[in-house]
């Protein structure tokens, strides 16, 4: 168990990519978990999408305050994302399931003991029930994270009523797929890199790889990057 952010805490164990490296470098994907922590205000709604085993929904949920939906297919990763939930008590702020994110809803094939890279595959090992954001969101979430091995897309195509609401601002998206970057596009959203420091969104003209974040409103969204609290992170704040 270790210190995390703002007084949240998360277990890690050797092999756990994304834990591990919040341990060793107090963010792990630096910029993108900064976004989150200034962009989010409590009892605003994230969906974490390909949640692991919860680095970003602790930051919602334990050091921001928010509510959380977390999906999370694989077997082993969702056991250790139940723990960190457990872990920082908050439970009550968090709808973890064990499904995957897609489409449409029914039943795929997923493989296991691959750690984050874990995903959706036709020689799966595991069957998980699949289903859509539009289904299971009830109201619009202020930010959405994808990272599900290259099936984002897909997700974004089960998304598209939330996509279409004025409400949706950004989406934190791994660039697997081009599509995906099209997508996004039509809704209205520029791919933009952040800066914690300055606390500016800059856009950025090559989206092919890395981590994407998404803005419709880059005006607005800036106003509100600029105006959140300060966190500490290894006695740093930000």
């Amino acid at each position: 168990m270790f210190e995390f952010v703002n007084g949240s805490k998360m277990f890690a164990q050797s092999g756990m990519t994304g834990a591990t490296g919040n341990l060793y470098v107090g963010l792990h994907e630096f910029a993108e978990m900064a976004f989150l922590m200034h962009f989010m205000r409590p009892d605003d709604l994230f969906v974490d999408v390909g949640a692991n085993v919860g680095s970003y929904t602790v930051l919602a949920s334990a050091a921001i305050g928010a509510h959380v939906i977390a999906f999370e297919p694989g077997d082993e990763a969702f056991v250790w994302l139940i723990r960190n939930l457990n872990l920082n008590e908050v439970s009550d702020r968090v709808d973890a399931r064990r499904e995957a994110v897609g489409a449409r809803m029914g039943v795929v094939s997923f493989t296991s003991g691959l750690d984050t890279v874990n995903h959706i595959d036709t020689d799966g090992t595991v069957s998980v029930s699949i289903t859509t954001l539009d289904i299971s969101c009830n109201r619009v979430p202020a930010l959405i994270k994808i990272d599900v091995e290259g099936s984002e897309a897909d997700v974004l195509r089960g998304a598209s009523n939330i996509l279409a609401n004025p409400e949706a601002q950004a989406v934190l998206v791994e660039l697997n797929d081009e599509a995906a970057t099209r997508l996004l596009e039509d809704f209205g959203f520029a791919c933009c890199d952040y800066h914690p420091f300055e606390r500016s969104l800059t856009p950025r003209s090559d989206c092919l790889s890395g981590n994407g974040i998404f803005i419709k409103n880059i005006e607005q969204v800036s106003l509100q990057l600029r105006s959140a609290p300060a966190f500490s992170v290894q006695g740093r704040t930000i």
